[in-house]
């Protein structure tokens, strides 16, 4: 594996991407499965802070994950993971009946639910859209017999979490084993030594930036730097872009642009030009306004920056109604499905023995 920085700056190599996640390994979905949570039997500050400890194996740097975790008397007893692999947004359920056949489910296990999903930003303070699925799952895991089933949601960041307390119905902030107040929490990133792409001089650095990215054997006749951002500012991952490509294969880069976004957690991609090249700039501009995909482009002329008109820049790289698959895994199902593997396994080691 290569060096991650040569001296402090990005390692970036031609035609490939770089991010700090390269070596992050997803945990598996069996992980918590048969391990203790007394939430279900007692919602206090101990159990919270316990439970949240435990899934937050599960705080993925690349993109978010939906969880459902059942809970029956003092342990988990089945987890479902719902995603699509976008960075900034996820679906909660991949079918409406899905939740009707969960809540049945619930009521005749007599099992609760906890919600739980992570923020690729590191940042876990719920948004707007979190606060009403939180709603909604609450009002809708309530039984036949109006038991409510509906434990909470814990929202994943880095070294800290938030969570909604179903029982006495508000947010509050987990970390170093304490229950605090939303804005008492710290949050550590692991990206805090890249520039932030927020602020007055942000364009400014980024673009001083990409020339010591390509001081690196970057060929900047033929490429530009794209630089991946989480939602937070913070640049989470660096490739270079084959200019070219946006003549001859402009669905080549925004497939490249999709993929890249997921491997690095990244909602919006910011673009530098490193020479000044006003037919590339314009091709690129047509590229932006008619993709919606990039951020920002910014191009040195002598003693300036030009960039993006306003109307033409994009923030975010996923939009709304675009076809992204749905990637499901159900933990009984799954479970079902290694018996019955196992019991295959079985019965054609006793066939074997018979014909033998």
């Amino acid at each position: 594996m290569n060096e991650l920085y040569l001296n402090g700056i990005p390692n970036v190599k031609q035609d490939s991407l770089w991010t700090p996640f390269e070596s992050y390994v997803p945990r598996n979905i069996f992980d918590v499965v048969g391990k203790k949570s007394e939430l279900a039997v007692n919602q206090t500050p101990a159990n919270w802070i316990n439970t949240s400890k435990l899934i937050s194996i599960y705080n993925d740097p690349r993109f978010e994950t939906a969880r459902y975790f059942i809970i029956k008397d003092n342990k988990i007893t089945a987890h479902i993971s719902i995603t699509n692999e976008i960075p900034n947004s996820t679906s909660v359920y991949p079918h409406t009946w899905m939740l009707n056949r969960l809540r049945l489910q619930l009521e005749k296990d007599n099992s609760y639910l906890l919600f739980q999903h992570n923020h690729p930003s590191g940042y876990p303070y719920p948004s707007e859209n979190d606060i009403n699925v939180t709603k909604y799952l609450n009002g809708y895991f309530i039984d036949n017999h109006e038991k409510q089933r509906f434990l909470g949601h814990i929202i994943t960041g880095n070294n800290c979490s938030s969570f909604y307390d179903g029982k006495n119905h508000n947010w509050k902030g987990i970390q170093n084993d304490s229950i605090c107040r939303l804005d008492e929490l710290q949050i550590r990133t692991v990206y805090s030594n890249l520039p932030n792409v927020q602020g007055n001089l942000a364009q400014l650095k980024l673009n001083e930036y990409a020339k010591q990215i390509c001081n690196n054997k970057i060929d900047t006749d033929n490429y530009s730097v794209g630089f991946y951002v989480n939602a937070a500012g913070f640049i989470t991952g660096i490739s270079t872009l084959n200019n070219s490509n946006f003549w001859n294969n402009q669905q080549k880069i925004i497939e490249e642009i999709n993929e890249n976004s997921k491997k690095a957690g990244a909602s919006s991609i910011y673009m530098v030009i490193p020479k000044n090249n006003i037919h590339l700039f314009e091709q690129v501009e047509d590229f932006c306004t008619r993709t919606k995909k990039i951020a920002n482009v910014l191009m040195p002329s002598d003693e300036r920056i030009i960039q993006l008109a306003e109307n033409k820049c994009s923030s975010s790289i996923f939009h709304s109604g675009e076809s992204v698959p749905l990637k499901v895994l159900d933990s009984r199902e799954m479970s079902s499905q290694i018996r019955k593997l196992q019991q295959q396994k079985k019965n054609n080691q006793f066939d074997y023995e018979i014909d033998r």
